[in-house]
């Protein structure tokens, strides 16, 4: 043993003696936020994380904490922020004055205030695209100072997305008026939004791409990230009867949300409940199988990825779901049903199939 421990020290290489390039390579599979610790580590990492320009053009943040503060580069055109629960106005104040060039911009589930969107506009007066979604409030409130802020700061602003805007009548006529390139406007669920006559008529007449406040979504993604809840989950199917498509990712839901879901979503046609990881392998199993095969009778594609549901989940699914066209069942391996036995299941409608193992 102790031999072996020794040719392992002898033979141990340092990572900062791998040629450039290569250490750039390999760095640029990571993450931003990931990328900033990376550059922490040591003066020729940072070196080459700063030279890899393309890197910071763009930025997509989830769950960031304090990372942040460490954006220096003055390229970034392409800033977002999901779930930066940490994030602090006087952060994202100072980190606005470091990106003149931001060409987009997208702040969803952050709380902040109007501070903000106002240092965004004055340094970034290239920006074009602006997306400031929320949660659901916990109580119906009314506020303008963002849509004014966004008006009186933004005028060049092509594309605008509000999801969840406490915004009036009066926040809206602010934005049209300050914003006359608008193309896209989106204000679903804006519910403070009376939205009729005159008002009405001018979004209709300047805007090529609105989204009402009262419009459905189609498609729904959601992470572990996201930090979704049950209830929330819920909320979102009672309010979106539309949905045709949705993807849950190592994310656990109760059979009854799932029954909601398929309960008060008549068309969709596109459900994936997938779970990457170990962490996540057994958190499902046949009774949400059957809750599918139950409530989801329309589905035409079906992706249960990392699910340990077994040959009785299976069969109810190939019985209830009769108009399915793609299944994925990879990493499902509590299922013993082999390809070639599944003609016996009725289930010859399936275009494409893909298998737990190889050799399924």
């Amino acid at each position: 043993m102790s031999d072996r421990i020794a040719t392992f020290g002898h033979n141990k290489r340092n990572w900062l003696d791998l040629p450039d390039e290569v250490t750039s390579k390999i760095l640029s599979k990571l993450n931003v936020v990931d990328t900033i610790d990376s550059a922490k580590v040591c003066p020729s990492w940072r070196r080459i994380c700063k030279q890899d320009s393309s890197k910071w053009r763009r930025i997509h943040m989830k769950n960031a904490g304090a990372q942040y503060h460490n954006m220096k580069s003055s390229g970034v055109k392409i800033l977002r922020l999901v779930s930066c629960f940490d994030l602090t106005d006087k952060g994202l104040i100072s980190a606005a004055a470091k990106l003149p060039l931001l060409e987009e911009l997208e702040l969803t589930y952050c709380r902040i205030s109007s501070a903000p969107l106002k240092a965004f506009g004055k340094s970034c007066p290239l920006l074009k695209s602006f997306k400031f979604n929320k949660r659901r409030p916990r109580y119906r409130d009314v506020c303008n100072e963002e849509a004014i802020a966004i008006a009186e700061n933004m005028p060049g602003l092509l594309h605008l997305q509000l999801f969840r805007s406490e915004m009036t009548d009066n926040g809206l006529q602010a934005i049209i008026a300050g914003c006359p390139h608008l193309e896209s406007l989106d204000l679903r669920k804006c519910k403070n939004l009376s939205f009729k006559g005159a008002l009405k008529k001018t979004c209709v007449e300047r805007v090529k791409s609105l989204k009402l406040p009262d419009a459905s979504l189609k498609r729904l993604r959601l992470k572990s990230r996201d930090s979704t809840s049950g209830k929330e989950m819920l909320e979102v199917a009672k309010e979106n009867p539309s949905l045709e498509e949705i993807k849950i990712t190592n994310l656990s839901f109760s059979k009854e949300t799932l029954k909601a879901v398929g309960k008060y979503c008549p068309l969709l046609s596109t459900f994936k409940l997938n779970m990457v990881g170990t962490l996540y392998r057994f958190y499902h199993c046949d009774k949400i199988a059957l809750v599918i095969a139950e409530t989801m009778p329309g589905l035409r594609h079906l992706e249960l990825v990392g699910n340990n549901l077994t040959d009785n989940g299976l069969r109810a699914i190939l019985s209830g779901c009769p108009h399915l066209e793609s299944l994925d069942l990879r990493r499902c391996y509590h299922l013993s049903i082999r390809r070639s036995n599944l003609e016996y299941f009725h289930a010859d409608h399936i275009k494409a199939l893909k298998v737990p193992f190889p050799d399924w």
